[in-house]
C-alpha cells in the first residue's frame, strides 16, 4: 500500500475522496479486483462485490471492505459517506459517468466536488520498480517485433501481422497486450494513424506501420515501427527520415522543467519546416504506466511541467492519404537532466 501517496489526497477542499479509476485503486492499495476506494484522512474503506471478497482478504487485509450489490453499488457508497459524516466528497469527475453520479447523489446529505487531476497526479512519476516493469515489457515487445520481421512479406495480411505480434508477445512472457496491435499498410490504410488490421494483403512497395505493446507486472509498453517491403515511393523514404529526425530531436529535448507543449513543439516545428506540418495531426506523445494512455501529454495544449520519473511516449508521424504514412515511437523516462529511452529496437530504415 502506498500510504504516503494516499495521504496526499487530504486537506484539498474536501472531507474525503472516492477513488474510482481501477488503475488508481490498484496503484494506491495493491487491490486488483473491481472496486472503489474511499479515503478520509488515514481511514480507508474499499467497496467491492462478493466475487472479489477473498481476493480483498489476501491483497488488502488492513483495509475494511464493504460489499455492494452489483445493481446498487452507489447505495453502499453513499450510505457509508453519510454514516461517516462526510459533507464534501471529492470525486474523479472525468471517471464517473453521469448515471453513476446520479446514483451516488440521489439520497442527498453531502456535496460532490471535483478533484481534477489530484488522484491521477499521484501516478505521474514512476519509481524504480515501476520503471523496471516497463523496461521488461519493452524488451518483450522488442523481441516480438524482431521475430515478426521474419514473416512480413508480400501476400500476407495486416491481420496476420497483428496476430503474430500479439502471439509473440504472449509467448515471450507478456501478461496480455497493452492494446490491440495497430497495423497500417499501403497508400490508404497506411495514412490512418490507428488503423485496425484488415484483410488487406501486403504488397511490394508498401510501408507497414506497426504499433504494439504488452503488459508486465501490470505496466504497459508502447512501441511503433514502420518498415518497407522492397523499395517504396522515394517520397516515403524522405518522409521516414523526417519523422525519425523529428523524433530524435524531441527525445534530445525531453527533460524535467520543460512543458509537454515545449517538447511537442520541437518535433512539430521541424516537421512544419520540412513542409509536412498539416500531415502531423496528433500530439507527440502521452504518459503511460498502469494505463496505456495517461496524463500528462506531449501535445500543443498541455502545459504541465515535466518532472523526473515521468514515463512518456515520443511518437511523431506523417500520414498522407493516397501515399501512406510513417510513425516511430519509443518509451522514455524523464531523468537526470534529460531522458532515458527504454527502447533499443532498430529504427533506421528497414527494407524487407
Amino acid at each position: 500500500m502506498r500510504r504516503e501517496k494516499i495521504e496526499c489526497l487530504n486537506g484539498n477542499g474536501w472531507d474525503a475522496v472516492l477513488v474510482s479509476k481501477p488503475a488508481s485503486v490498484l496503484y494506491l492499495t495493491g487491490f486488483g479486483g473491481e472496486g472503489m476506494l474511499l479515503v478520509r484522512g488515514r481511514d480507508l474503506v474499499m467497496f467491492t462485490d462478493s466475487r472479489f471478497d477473498e481476493q480483498a482478504v489476501q491483497e488488502i487485509p488492513d483495509i475494511p471492505v464493504v460489499l455492494w450489490e452489483l445493481t446498487a453499488k452507489m447505495d453502499a457508497v453513499s450510505a457509508k459517506v453519510r454514516e461517516l459524516g462526510i459533507k464534501k466528497l471529492g470525486i474523479e469527475e472525468h471517471v464517473l459517468d453521469y448515471g453513476t453520479y446520479q446514483a451516488l447523489t440521489a439520497g442527498g446529505g453531502f456535496e460532490c466536488v471535483p478533484v481534477g487531476q489530484a488522484v491521477d497526479a499521484l501516478r505521474y512519476a514512476k519509481d524504480e520498480e515501476e520503471i523496471d516493469n516497463m523496461q521488461r515489457a519493452v524488451r518483450i515487445a522488442e523481441k516480438a517485433f524482431m521475430q515478426v520481421l521474419g514473416i512480413i512479406r508480400p501476400g500476407i495480411t495486416e491481420r496476420r501481422v497483428g496476430a503474430e505480434l500479439e502471439y509473440a508477445m504472449r509467448r515471450l512472457g507478456g501478461q496480455g497486450v497493452s492494446f490491440d496491435p495497430i497495423v497500417a499498410s499501403g497508400p490508404i490504410n497506411g495514412a490512418i494513424p490507428h488503423n485496425q488490421p484488415t484483410d488487406r494483403v501486403l504488397q511490394r512497395g508498401d510501408l507497414v506501420t506497426m504499433d504494439f505493446g504488452c503488459r508486465l507486472g501490470g505496466y504497459c509498453s508502447d512501441l511503433t515501427r514502420t518498415v518497407a517491403i522492397g523499395e517504396p515511393d522515394p517520397k516515403l523514404r524522405e518522409i521516414y527520415q523526417i519523422v525519425l529526425d523529428a523524433q530524435l530531436k524531441a527525445i534530445d529535448a525531453l527533460a524535467a522543467g520543460k512543458r509537454g507543449c515545449d517538447v511537442d513543439g520541437v518535433a512539430r516545428r521541424y516537421i512544419e519546416q520540412k513542409g509536412y506540418g498539416k500531415y502531423f495531426g496528433h500530439g507527440l506523445g502521452h504518459s503511460l504506466g498502469l494505463e496505456i494512455h495517461e496524463d500528462p501529454r506531449l501535445s500543443p495544449r498541455d502545459e504541465t511541467i515535466l518532472k523526473d520519473g515521468m514515463a512518456v511516449t515520443v511518437e511523431p508521424g506523417i500520414y498522407i492519404p493516397g501515399l501512406g504514412g510513417v510513425r516511430i515511437e519509443d518509451d522514455c523516462i524523464v531523468k537526470n537532466g534529460g531522458c532515458l529511452d527504454l527502447v533499443s529496437a532498430p529504427k533506421g530504415w528497414i527494407s524487407l
